[in-house]
């Protein structure tokens, strides 16, 4: 569930705009011992 998740939120972060040059992390957790992680920068 957690990938369907990001997708959200990374939906609703572009709804509302962020400024250029904002960094974020992107973060999921997955079944067993699976991670992503993605460090976005905002243009």
């Amino acid at each position: 569930m957690s990938s369907p998740t990001v997708l959200y939120v990374l939906k609703e972060w572009l709804k509302n705009g962020m400024k250029q040059g904002d960094k974020s992390i992107l973060s999921a957790l997955g079944p067993g011992f699976s991670s992503e992680l993605m460090l976005l920068e905002w243009r």
